[in-house]
């Protein structure tokens, strides 16, 4: 891979340019502090990325917008950018122990054991994550012991039949994209405590699956992009930063 060098003058370097990255951008900029975003990618967006498919378009990365999530909102009505209802017409399909059934509704249709098992376990899942310090998770009551084991570790040890434990698996590969081994519990508590609580973050009417944006979420970072203009370059990879009495470079 070719290397450049890049040579300017400048308040504040961004590195990377996916929307955390963009969205301080535009803040420092709107304040009247010259900043400049490097990316490495040929694109913007980071882990919002969207496709054409079909004659529509197809959302890789993150996708949805629900109540609470204020900032996303006004962004996209700043930016012209109209929502759509998630689909909730019709029958549900749940994948279940080989079968597969079709139920309406907010609730699958689990074998009783299986439906108490969840709801005791969730209600001990809540009331971990209604403790979190939200401005200081790792201030959190025991969050090193929260945060030296993983999500799967509590599911084994609060979850007690095999129904449940897959129930909550499931739901860490739809919330998290993936296994519930790879998850912190504490970073999990944090998400779902962010998120209101672990069943807003499962439900689409009134929860964080409402809502898509038409024409695909990376449109948010485009948005952005077409603002700060200039200010971003892209396929500029940060390998190295060295500090001196002149600055940063």
């Amino acid at each position: 891979m070719e290397r450049t060098t890049v040579t300017t003058d400048t308040s504040v370097v961004v590195v990377g340019g996916g929307l955390a990255g963009l969205a301080a951008a535009d803040r420092l900029v709107g304040n009247g502090v010259d900043c400049l975003v490097l990316e490495a990618r040929d694109r913007v967006g980071g882990r919002v990325h969207s496709e054409p498919w079909l004659g529509t378009w197809v959302d890789q990365g993150g996708q949805w917008l629900g109540p609470g999530q204020d900032h996303v909102y006004d962004l996209a009505a700043r930016l012209g950018l109209p929502t759509t209802p998630s689909n909730v017409t019709g029958d549900k399909l749940l994948h279940f122990d080989g079968r597969a059934t079709r139920y309406r509704g907010r609730v699958p249709r689990l074998p009783p054991l299986a439906l108490a098992d969840v709801a005791q376990a969730q209600w001990r899942f809540d009331r971990l994550a209604a403790a979190v310090d939200l401005r200081h998770p790792w201030r959190t009551p025991n969050a090193e012991t929260l945060d030296g084991q993983t999500f799967e570790t509590w599911i084994r040890r609060t979850v007690r039949t095999r129904g449940g434990r897959e129930f909550f698996r499931v739901a860490a590969q739809g919330v998290f994209a993936t296994e519930a081994a790879n998850l912190s519990l504490l970073h999990v508590l944090f998400y779902s405590r962010s998120g209101t609580d672990f069943e807003t973050l499962l439900t689409t009417a009134g929860g964080a699956q409402q809502d898509r944006l038409v024409g695909g979420t990376q449109q948010l970072a485009r948005g952005l992009h077409r603002i700060l203009g200039d200010r971003v370059r892209l396929g500029h990879a940060v390998t190295r930063l060295h500090q001196d009495e002149h600055g940063v470079s």
